[in-house]
Formats: structure tokens, sequence, C-alpha cells
């Protein structure tokens, strides 16, 4: 059931409202008033939406545990508590085939890659691309 375009839908957008909400009402209660004991109840609320989003990511997969990974290395917007809980996604992506990858850049391309590409490596952890421009 993960699988299906519309549940894992559903459960992104209710994570987000569920997020949202939490953070209104934070605001809405402790306006004006941040404390070191409102600055402890933050981090904490953080935190678990952090583990929350993690468990959502991992259950989830692919573009879930990306924004992850993108989210955790944006230190400059995202509370230090955040980053932390999601530190851990970058191991849990699971390498696509090669020869799966090179067909969907065919197919999107219209055209064999080797066209586009002058290399590209098949090792799961580091693909390297090097572009051309082709009159």
């Amino acid at each position: 059931m993960k699988h299906l375009a519309l549940y894992r839908i559903a459960r992104i957008v209710w994570m987000s409202i569920v997020f949202f909400v939490q953070v209104t009402l934070f605001q809405l209660r402790h306006r004006g008033r941040f404390t070191p004991a409102v600055n402890a109840k933050w981090e904490q609320l953080v935190t678990h939406q952090a583990r929350i989003y993690k468990k959502t990511a991992l259950e989830l997969g692919s573009l879930m545990i990306k924004l992850g990974q993108f989210l955790s290395a944006r230190a400059d917007i995202m509370p230090p508590s955040f980053l932390e809980e999601l530190e851990g996604l970058t191991d849990h992506v699971t390498p696509v085939p090669i020869a799966e990858a090179l067909s969907v850049l065919d197919e999107e391309w219209n055209a064999p890659h080797n066209e586009r590409l002058s290399e590209i490596s098949d090792a799961p952890h580091c693909i390297f691309i090097d572009w051309r421009i082709i009159p």
C-alpha cells in the first residue's frame, strides 16, 4: 500500500498539516515569551517532528529521503536538533541499478544517453556526469 501514489501523497500532506498546526499553536502559546524553558520546549517539538519525518521518509523512501538529506545539510535554516535527527538518512538510500537509471535517461531525453553524456560511472554511491553541449 505504501507504494500507491495516493497513499504517499496523503501521508506527506497529513504530516505537513500536523507539523504546521504544531508550530502555529506553539507560536501562539509562547508569542514574545522566549525564555530558556520555552526554547527547550521548542527544541523538544522540533526533535519530535524530525523523528516523525525520518520515520516517514524511511517508510516512503526515495524523494522523502532525498528531501531529508537536503534539509539536513541546511544548517542555516534548520534547528540543530532537527539536523542531528536527520543525519542518518544518508545511509538509507537504496541504489538504483545502472541499467534502469540509463533507460530512464534514454526515455526522458528521447535519445541514447551517450549522445548527451561523455561519461557516467556505474558506482551506486557516486554518479559522475560530464555534460557536453551538442549543437
